[in-house]
């Protein structure tokens, strides 16, 4: 599968930094070699921050640098306690690549809240000395399209960052210089990726993604073109950047050598001959690259090798070789350039097919004097500059000049090369997705890994290992390929020490982030050398599974590191256990088959874009599939078919059967499915699906092909289906199924002539559990809801508990057996939208102490009225028998709060006391404990975090504080983030400020994620006038900010804020505009 990174929404992306850490030496023991067995345990580095690293390496300072995602670089100093023991201990920070301002593909400054501070770093490398490291860092546009979006990321945005070290040991003042500006960009998320640099330190080789999935532009991929730059490895002259002058850039402030010649968009104000105005930003893909970067003589820059679809990163291993994967295309997004083949007349006509095809090891070396290395993906415009320059000419905004010299032609990238046909010349493929790539150099083993390559797999979990031979001619033969330990998925780059190096022997890798949400740096230590000659009821390596269990599964019997996949923890293999969950129901009859709840623990709203890893199945959020009642779950899907999450956030089966739930063929396979709790008020839901270009990847006419998606039961004889389909006629129809006890009991076709033409279709079934009808409708690319026929009833017995209601993905190829590949964008489930206005209804009774500046929460069915101005006790009303009783008067006054519950408490932090205007701010955190009607002081809050009016809410057993103002209604609004960890009783001040300080704010959690609606930044005289519209939205999966493109119709401060089903009701409030 050819994901490298999971897709986020430009929201998520906010308030990226660069962190530097140290390592303190400490070497482990020696390990004797006992026949060169490799054997690792694992374990997780303690104290990495939250984030989603993509890049990881040891500088010469013994300082490990990981480059996060969304810019962050945590360099830990790091000590290693015992054996598999390793924790870091300090933390440097680097704002300078995350604050390179973003643009849009016009050249213009883009300075929205959610694009300053942000960059999408894929690259890093740490050279130079250990007294003065040289960190490079490549950055570009954090956007990314999903198929049918339209954000305008400039696809010039590729920067080459180099920063340096003013003051030895520190990187406090380092000095930031953009070496190169105005590189390729992707529209999804191929960019510029890793870097490696030659023995003498002149060159650096920087791989740079491809446009396209095999060459031809597509919709998935926005229609966009290969560039003159793009899919190719570059070799950047380094002596000869220096030599040039340092300029310095009016928006950054930061000096740089190099940018990119581009062509002379006509659609562009110049600012000189042929120079536009906003160079080297803005690529113009709306044009084919209208403004892109073009290739000419004499630049410090040039191609070293050509015909990557997506390298990720690159190696040059000790012996002087260079090596890189290139991530292999996905079935449905893009296929190969018209007139493909070596003879060089290859177009640019748009070609939506593509089949997914094996990422490939390859080794970079001249083969044909002369000619470059390539790599087997095509770049027409370097095929076949002339043509290509020429058909652009008749267009609105034609290419100004061949971006390419026609003399530089090069006909072989015309021709597509398939890996796993043997015509690309790569040494080893993989059918998932396999990035980050290493030499191991230590001699652990007796030698057995020495020299070996090592690769990080992103969605196999798998390490690999590749041992290479070569002869007198330098061809090379692999000698040994293999899966080395698992890791849990995720895993995007790797890096491993030699015997010299810091903690000799072990190996790191970056998992972009794990089930639990945020990023893990996990590190596989080598241990003793172990005797594995057990019988297959013995357990070799220790790590609870037995040796024959071990061998079922393939994993490596001999190594701790390496276990099977076993979803309950029970040390049985899911291939040999009979209840995957250990929920007591045997996986035969288990419709949620890895969800001990079975879809009762999943809430509503449980909306899902494919876009990180999910704790089901593969990835993905379902945990089960639409059972037969004989077929194992895992025996209806083949993942190595599949394409899950991908470059801009898929679920996609790459060649859908023929099997059918239909009556009683009950043969269906690839219905992924998951459990939601749906009537726990038994208000109206809506459930839904989005899919991408659906059946237009079927060869000729469709006629039993369909896709879409369910509800049932969660069996093959209970559901209501709707998908697309070919209708009678073939031109396109939604069709609408319902089926119970194997008996189809309505089927209806709804024939629609824009459906196979569409490129987004939302398909969607409003359900009203007490009238027991669901509604089906569909959309088309956004358009308006459609409704397909009328309200159809259900059975009352899928929404009675204790079952969930199942909702997944279905298809089939039908009758004609023909596979067609099917892509979904989205799947969910959440309350139905409130059509009628609501209604105001006073309840009787008074609250017994008449206060403002107070908090109202609910714990256990009553509701508590806390703090306000004076000091007032509780007071506590029963909803049940509308009566208000009082409990304990808090120890000190406390106001401006927003109070949360907590594991049976209720939690105050974040207060103010004292009189207005000048109140101070609470030192402690306070608890109250209703069964015993009794406060507690808690934790100091540290002196410089102290503040009150703050956002509160709870996420994960942490309760997290945003914004603030420290000085009473005079000055000092915050906009700082921290949370509390009432277990551990630590509280922590998190690097990523809101991006709208604010103060009398208030927040609400809502999936994974915090919204701060509402405040103001409170001054003197007029405390009220300054209120605040945006809405900030902290991303807990990847410690980012963003702000909503919309801001709060009414801005207020000091507002009550509630969740209802899918929408954030906001009430009450104060401002200077009374008539709001």
């Amino acid at each position: 599968m050819k994901a490298i990174l999971a897709k986020r929404p430009v929201l998520a992306f906010f308030c990226t930094a660069l962190f530097v850490l140290a390592l303190v030496r400490t070497p482990l023991p020696e390990v004797a070699a006992q026949g060169g067995t490799p054997n690792f345990s694992v374990s997780d580095l303690a104290g990495h921050a939250n984030a989603a690293p993509s890049s990881l390496q040891f500088g010469p300072d013994d300082k490990l640098y990981v480059a996060d995602r969304f810019g962050q670089i945590y360099v830990y100093e790091i000590v290693r306690n015992g054996p598999n023991d390793y924790e870091v201990i300090s933390t440097e920070v680097i704002n300078s690549v995350a604050n390179i301002p973003n643009h849009d593909d016009d050249g213009s400054l883009n300075l929205a809240g959610s694009l300053v501070g942000v960059r999408q770093v894929t690259g890093l490398l740490v050279a130079g000395t250990a007294a003065n490291p040289v960190l490079y860092v490549s950055s570009s546009d954090p956007r990314i399209n999903d198929p049918g979006d339209s954000l305008p990321l400039d696809t010039n945005s590729g920067v080459v960052s180099r920063i340096t070290q003013t003051t030895p040991g520190t990187w406090a003042g380092s000095q930031h210089l953009d070496l190169l500006r105005g590189l390729p960009r992707n529209l999804e998320n191929h960019s510029v990726n890793g870097m490696q640099i030659s023995s003498d330190g002149n060159t650096l080789y920087l791989a740079i993604g491809g446009h396209t999935n095999m060459g031809a532009p597509s919709f998935n991929f926005g229609l966009q073109w290969e560039y003159a730059w793009s899919a190719a490895i570059a070799a950047i002259d380094l002596p000869a950047l220096d030599a040039l002058p340092t300029q310095i850039d009016a928006e950054s402030g930061y000096g740089y050598k190099y940018n990119m010649p581009t062509l002379d968009d006509p659609s562009r104000p110049n600012v000189s001959a042929g120079v536009d105005v906003g160079d080297p930003w803005g690529g113009n893909s709306d044009y084919h690259g209208a403004n892109q970067a073009i290739i000419e003589p004499g630049m410090p820059i040039t191609l070293h090798a050509v015909g990557f679809r997506n390298a990720y990163d690159l190696v040059i291993r000790e012996d002087g070789r260079m090596f890189t994967i290139d991530n292999g295309p996905n079935t449905g997004w893009g296929g190969e350039p018209g007139n493909e083949g070596p003879a060089g007349n290859c177009n640019n006509n748009v070609n939506n097919g593509g089949g997914t095809i094996n990422d490939n090891l390859h080794y970079i070396r001249e083969l044909i004097p002369g000619e470059l290395y390539y790599g087997g993906h095509p770049n027409p415009l370097r095929a076949n500059p002339d043509d290509i320059y020429n058909a652009t000419q008749g267009e609105a905004v034609p290419f100004s000049a061949p971006p390419v010299p026609f003399s530089m032609a090069n006909p072989v990238e015309c021709d597509y090369r398939n890996p796993e046909l043997g015509q690309d010349g790569s040494l080893e493929n993989w059918p998932y997705s396999t990035n980050g790539i290493t030499e191991y150099t230590g001699t652990n083993f007796a030698g057995a890994l020495q020299g070996a390559i090592l690769a990080a797999g992103w969605d196999s979990t798998n390490i690999v290992r590749v041992s290479l031979g070569f002869d007198g001619n330098d061809n090379p033969t692999v000698t040994a390929s293999d899966v080395l330990f698992t890791t849990g998925g995720a895993a995007l780059d790797i890096t491993a020490q030699g015997d010299n190096d810091v903690f000799p022997g072990t190996i790191w890798v970056a998992n972009l982030y794990s089930l639990g949400g945020a990023g893990v740096i996990r590190i596989y230590e080598p241990g003793d050398f172990l005797t594995c000659n057990g019988g297959p009821n013995e357990d070799d390596d220790g790590d609870g599974y037995l040796n024959q269990d071990e061998i079922d599964n393939g994993s490596d019997k001999c190594s701790p590191a390496s276990i099977p996949p076993d979803q309950d923890g029970d040390f049985v293999s899911n291939l040999n256990d009979p209840d995957d969950d250990n929920d007591g129901l045997l996986d035969l009859s288990d419709v949620f088959a890895i969800d001990a709840q079975n879809g009762k623990g999943t809430d509503l709203p449980a909306d899902y874009n494919f876009d990180f890893a999910e704790p089901g199945l593969i990835g993905s959020p379902f945990t089960g599939l639409m059972l037969d009642g004989t077929t194992n779950y895992r025996d209806m899907y083949d993942p190595g078919n599949m394409t899950v999450i991908g470059a801009a956030g898929v679920f996609t089966i790459d060649e859908v059967p023929n099997g059918d739930a239909l009556g009683t063929l009950n043969s269906q396979a690839y219905a992924f499915q998951f459990g939601a709790d749906t009537c726990d008020r038994c208000n109206p839901f809506v459930a839904y699906t989005a899919m991408s270009a659906p059946l237009q990847s079927v060869a000729g006419a469709v006629t039993s092909e369909n896709m879409g998606f369910y509800i049932g039961s969660g069996d093959q004889a209970n559901y209501l289906k709707v998908v697309v389909a070919g209708g009678a006629s073939g031109s396109g129809a939604v069709d609408v199924v319902l089926e119970s006890g194997d008996v189809v009991q309505s089927s209806t076709s709804f024939a629609d002539a824009n459906l196979l033409s569409a490129a987004i279709v939302e398909l969607y079934l409003t359900v009203d559990p007490i009238a027991l009808t669901a509604q089906p409708a569909y959309r088309l690319d956004g358009g308006t809801l459609i409704p397909a026929g009328g309200p159809i009833t259900i059975p009352a017995s899928w929404l009675a508990a204790p079952d969930a209601l199942a909702v997944g993905v279905i298809s089939t190829a039908g009758t004609s057996g023909v596979p067609f590949s099917a892509t979904w964008t989205e799947i969910g489930i959440h309350a139905a939208p409130q059509s009628a206005a609501g209604s105001w209804t006073a309840l009787p009774g008074t609250v017994p102490d008449a206060r403002h500046e107070t908090s109202y929460v609910e714990l256990n069915g009553q509701f508590y009225l806390i703090g306000g101005r004076g000091l007032l006790p509780v007071n506590i009303y029963d909803p049940v028998s509308g009566v208000w009783t009082s409990g304990a008067t808090p120890p000190v006054e406390m106001h401006h709060i927003q109070a949360v519950t907590h594991n049976g408490l209720i939690y105050v932090i974040g207060a103010m006391t004292g009189a207005y205007p000048d109140e101070t701010p609470l030192t402690h955190v306070y608890i109250y404990d209703p069964n015993q009607d009794s406060w507690y002081q808690g934790l100091e809050i540290p002196v410089n975090r102290r503040r009150g009016g703050g956002a509160v809410a709870v996420y994960n057993d942490k309760i997290y504080i945003a914004g603030g103002i420290q000085n009473g209604h005079i000055s000092g609004t915050v906009g700082w983030l921290d949370s509390f960890d009432p277990v551990a009783n630590t509280w922590t001040a998190l690097p990523n400020d809101m991006p709208n300080p604010r103060d009398h704010t208030s927040g609400i959690v809502y999936g994974d994620k915090l919204y701060v609606v509402g405040g103001r930044i409170t001054t003197q005289p007029d405390f009220a006038a300054d209120t605040v519209a945006a809405v900030d939205v902290y991303d807990f999966t990847f410690g980012n900010w963003s702000t909503l493109a919309n801001d709060l119709p009414t801005p207020r401060a000091g507002a009550m804020v509630a969740l209802l089903g899918d929408e954030i009701v906001v009430i009450g409030g104060e401002s200077d505009a009374i008539n709001e």
